[in-house]
C-alpha cells in the first residue's frame, strides 16, 4: 500500500508539472474547444467500446445464459472504472468485475477463470495493436528515436503474453503454489479453492471458437480506440490523420501497460502522450489536452458505475446480515447463472 501511495503521489506530481510546464492555459483552451456535446459524444463512444469488451468476456463463460449479457457489460464497466478511477487499485479492476458477476449469480469459479482468460486475450490483442502502432510509426517517422525502445517492448511483451497463456493451460500446480498470494489480493472475490478455477480454465480453453470470437472482439475494440482519439482531436479542432491517431493510441497503451503498477497510470499516461504524440507530430499542449479529456471521460463513466456497484454490495450485505448463518454461508447463494 505504501508503494502504491508513493507511486500515485509521484505520478500526480509528474502530471501536474507537465501541465504547468507546457502552458496550462493553452491546454485548457484546447480542451474546452470540444464542448459539452463533444464530451458526451466521446463518453458514448467509449461506453460502446466497453460494451464490446463485455460481450467478449461473456463469450468466454460456459453455461451462462445469453440474457445475462448486460451483467457482463456492467461488470466490465466496473472493472475498467476500478482500475482507472480508484486511486489505489492496481488489481482492483478484475476483482471488482469478478465480485459483481458473482453477485448476479455467475458461479465463482467461472467468473474468476473467465476474467483470467479475458485479461490474457486482452493483453495479447493489445500487443497486436501495439504492433500496428509500431508499423505506423515506422511508416510515418522511420528515423524516430522511439523505434528501438518500442521494438524491445514488443519482444518482451510477446514473451510475457506467451508465458501467461502457458501458465493458464498447463500451470495448475503453479497456480496452486501461488494460492496464498492470489487469495490475499482476491479474498473477497474468490471464494473456494483454486482447483475449481483450474477446471474452469480448462473448460474455457477447450472452446477454441469462443476464444477466437473474444479475441476478434478485443482486437476490434483496440482498433476503435484509434477512431475515438481521432474523433476527440477533430472535435478539439486539431487536424490529424486517422493513421496517426491509431498509432498514438497503439503505442500509448503499450506505455501504460509497462507501468501497470502505477495507480490510475498517473503521470504515465500524460508522459506517454507527450512522448508518443511528439513522434507523430502532435504538439505537447494538444497531447496533454487529449490525456485530460480521457481522464474526464473515465470519471464520467466510472463514478456512476462504481456507485451502482456499491449500492448493490450494500444491499447484499444487508440481506446477509438479516439471514441466518447457515443461509449466509450456503454455497447455493448466488447460483443460477445458466438458468
Amino acid at each position: 500500500m505504501r508503494i502504491a501511495v508513493l507511486l500515485l503521489l509521484a505520478g500526480v506530481a509528474v502530471a501536474t508539472g507537465l501541465i504547468a510546464w507546457f502552458d496550462a492555459d493553452a491546454i485548457l483552451a484546447t480542451l474546452v474547444a470540444i464542448g459539452w456535446g463533444g464530451f458526451l459524444l466521446i463518453c458514448g463512444f467509449h461506453f460502446c467500446l466497453i460494451a464490446i469488451n463485455g460481450i467478449a468476456w461473456h463469450a468466454l463463460t460456459p453455461d451462462v445464459a445469453p440474457r445475462r449479457l448486460p451483467i457482463f457489460v456492467w461488470a466490465r464497466l466496473v472493472r475498467t472504472a476500478a482500475a482507472d478511477v480508484l486511486p489505489l487499485s492496481q488489481l482492483g479492476g478484475p476483482a471488482a468485475g469478478i465480485r459483481l458477476a458473482i453477485l448476479h449469480g455467475v458461479p465463482a469459479a467461472i467468473a474468476a477463470a473467465s476474467v483470467i482468460v479475458d485479461v490474457a486475450i486482452e493483453f495479447l490483442t493489445q500487443l497486436a495493436y501495439a504492433g500496428v502502432g509500431f508499423f505506423l510509426l515506422v511508416a510515418a517517422r522511420p528515423a524516430a528515436d522511439l523505434l528501438v525502445p518500442a521494438a524491445m517492448w514488443l519482444l518482451v511483451a510477446a514473451g510475457l503474453g506467451l508465458a501467461f497463456v502457458l501458465v493458464q493451460r498447463r500451470g495448475g500446480r503453479l497456480l496452486q503454489r501461488f494460492e496464498p498470494l492470489i487469495a490475499r489480493h482476491f479474498s473477497s472475490a474468490l471464494p473456494g479453492k483454486l482447483e475449481s478455477i483450474t477446471e474452469a480454465l480448462q473448460r474455457i480453453h477447450a472452446n477454441r471458437g469462443a476464444l477466437a470470437y473474444a479475441a476478434a472482439l478485443h482486437l476490434v475494440e483496440w482498433l476503435a480506440t484509434g477512431a475515438e482519439a481521432w474523433l476527440a482531436l477533430r472535435l478539439m479542432n486539431i487536424p490529424i490523420s486517422f493513421a496517426a491517431a491509431t498509432g498514438i493510441e497503439g503505442l500509448l497503451y503499450a506505455v501504460r501497460s509497462v507501468a501497470f503498477m502505477v495507480p490510475m497510470a498517473a503521470g504515465v499516461q500524460e508522459g506517454g502522450y507527450l512522448l508518443v504524440g511528439a513522434a507523430f507530430g502532435l504538439p505537447p499542449d494538444q497531447a496533454l489536452a487529449l490525456s485530460l479529456l480521457k481522464r474526464g471521460r473515465d470519471l464520467a463513466l466510472g463514478v456512476p458505475a462504481l456507485l451502482g456497484w456499491q449500492v448493490l454490495e450494500g444491499g447484499q450485505w444487508w440481506r446477509d446480515r438479516g439471514a441466518s448463518p447457515q443461509e449466509a454461508q450456503s454455497p447455493e447463494r448466488g447460483k443460477g447463472a445458466g438458468d
